[in-house]
């Protein structure tokens, strides 16, 4: 045992040996390689000066590797280095902005295109060095990872509105990854939309700008690069003499036709236009709102209009969550930003027309008609933030949305219906439940004369605020169908069985169950109509007054009103 242990010793002595001479042998050659090179930089100089001093300005830091070890030089100056010993690396401790390349990401509808820029900050330099060889790949795999598990199972329209917490989740994944290569990551911006698979459908789609002011994309919408074929190349080249050529005629056309010219030669711009100028098949950008300059039969001019444009979208029939079929009306407001991206654009219109379309399909299918009713303003702004959201990257900004609904009926449901939209009132203040029919004989005669009294003054209020006249067919199974009106057009008001002296404004055919369940808040007059289960004939509009008069009567007289039409009618 005891002569196992001295061996080890001895082989460990040895071995720490070996490497203290190897390391002091490597410090000597170490010691004449630099020698060397510093004469020959001495011997080389004033022209080894340019590659052996560096500057190092503020906020900048040198990482310098020479023959194994590394040193970082941060104190602002000039800097001496050994050319073919030292590799540098000039670090920049600024905050700097990195933009990924687009790439795609599977979801449950289909695959996206994403595009994003990371804001980051680089606070260790050598382990940057040492750990990073190409940060945009690495940020790029990273980024792709986190974005598969999250998107995989979503729809497009639920990754819109989740966009925040996206971009929280991904900056708090880079953030731990990127830690461990000394570099911070403080700020992400995202974008994207779906996949265009379809070539035709991609023409005609707007291609991406060229600048953005708050996030600058190289690409555009569908996620290709810019890319011009070498036909285009060669025949660029071929046709410059030419380019300079007919410029030079023109120019000399103009001179010799002075002044005539001038009125050809000035365009002025005005305020909330672009002018867009194409020059021998070149776009030289846009101009505007100033006096430009042109070359007349060289330059041809395009104006945009910068204006907020309303644009109307083709009415489209959905079917909401309760089988209730829709017909929509949408109207937008957008405005232009970039009048280069609107003259590359064939028919931005009926692609953003498609956009729209889909985003309403998508927000009402899963709703129930009174759901529509209720939060049409919500579901105005989710669809302005779908679109801002899709025409972020366009450099186009839509400022209004408005959404009509209309119910498309049967030809039995409405005989005689007119007017072009259905804007039933408020119904969340649903009338009291229906108390139970308890006849009263001992009521006093002067009880009854205050309760007409106090009718009396409520069917003036309402003369004054409605002035329709409604006839009622109650319709029961095996029974033969009563009328009821209610005249509101002159004086108090008149009430009663049969029809009325005058025509009716609003005919309303419904069942016993339908006009009890109304009575007692359990079905709503807009539910009753869609749902079929109320017949109007006249104007709809005037058919949603009859709600401010059972509002009213519910409010003022719940116990004898309520009784009374029980006993009467049912």
């Amino acid at each position: 045992m005891m002569f196992t242990v001295i061996q080890r010793c001895e082989s460990f002595h040895q071995k720490c040996k070996i490497e203290y001479e190897s390391e002091t042998s490597r410090s000597k050659w170490h010691i004449i390689l630099i020698g060397i090179m510093g004469f020959i930089t001495i011997v080389m100089l004033p022209l080894s000066g340019w590659f052996a001093v560096k500057k190092l300005k503020k906020n900048e830091n040198i990482v310098v590797r020479r023959l194994g070890t590394v040193r970082v030089e941060k104190k602002p100056g000039f800097i001496f280095l050994l050319p073919f010993l030292d590799d540098w690396h000039r670090i920049y401790r600024r905050t700097q902005s990195l933009k990924i390349p687009s790439f795609q990401v599977p979801t449950k509808e289909g695959m996206l295109i994403v595009k994003a820029e990371v804001v980051y900050k680089i606070y260790n330099p050598v382990t940057f060095v040492m750990a990073v060889k190409n940060l945009t790949s690495f940020i790029q795999i990273e980024a792709e990872r986190q974005m598969m598990r999250m998107f995989q199972k979503k729809l497009f329209i639920d990754l819109v509105f989740e966009e925040q917490n996206i971009k929280e989740k991904m900056l708090a994944h880079l953030q731990k990854q990127a830690n461990r290569w000394g570099v911070h990551v403080s700020k992400i911006h995202m974008g994207f939309e779906p996949l265009r698979e379809n070539r035709k459908y991609q023409a005609e789609s707007p291609s991406q700008p060229e600048e953005s002011s708050n996030f600058i994309w190289a690409e555009d919408s569908c996620g290709m690069k810019n890319e011009e074929p070498n036909g285009d190349k060669s025949r660029k080249c071929i046709s410059s003499p030419c380019y300079i050529t007919i410029m030079a005629l023109a120019i000399i056309l103009l001179i010799v036709t002075f002044p005539i010219s001038i009125w050809f030669l000035l365009k002025r711009v005005k305020k909330h236009e672009g002018i867009v100028i194409h020059r021998l098949g070149r776009m030289l950008g846009a101009k505007g709102p100033r006096w430009i300059i042109l070359v007349p039969i060289i330059d041809k001019l395009q104006r945009v209009d910068l204006w907020i444009q309303p644009l109307t979208v083709p009415s489209i029939k959905v079917t909401t969550k309760d089988g209730i079929h829709m017909l929509c009306h949408i109207n937008i407001k957008y405005e232009i930003e970039n009048p280069v991206w609107c003259a590359k654009t064939m028919n931005f219109a009926k692609y953003l027309e498609s956009r729209v379309l889909s985003g309403v399909v998508k927000l009402i299918k899963v709703k129930n008609a009174d759901e529509l009713h209720r939060q049409h303003e919500n579901i105005e702004d989710d669809l302005l933030i779908y679109l801002k959201t899709i025409t972020t990257s366009w450099r186009l900004q839509i400022h209004q949305v408005e959404i009509d609904y209309q119910p498309v009926l049967k030809e039995s449901n409405l005989i005689e219906c007119s007017g072009s939209r259905i804007a039933f009132e408020n119904e969340e203040d649903s009338p009291p439940t229906l108390p139970s029919p308890v006849s009263s004989p001992g009521v006093s005669e002067h009880k009854k004369t205050d309760h007409f009294i106090s009718i009396e003054s409520v069917m003036e209020d309402l003369v004054y605020t409605v002035g329709l006249c409604f006839q009622f067919e109650i319709t029961s199974p095996g029974k033969p169908s009563k009328k009821y009106f209610l005249d509101l057009t002159k004086g108090n008001g008149n009430a009663g069985e049969g029809c009325p002296n005058s025509t009716p404004d609003v005919i309303l055919e419904l069942s016993e169950d339908s006009l009890r369940r109304m009575l007692t808040g359990d079905l709503s007059l807009y539910t009753a109509f869609l749902t079929e289960k109320i017949h109007i004939s006249g104007d709809i509009s005037d058919a949603v007054k009859l709600y401010q008069v059972f509002r009213l009567f519910f409010v003022h007289f719940p116990n004898l009103i309520l009784s009374y039409i029980y006993r009467n009618i049912f």
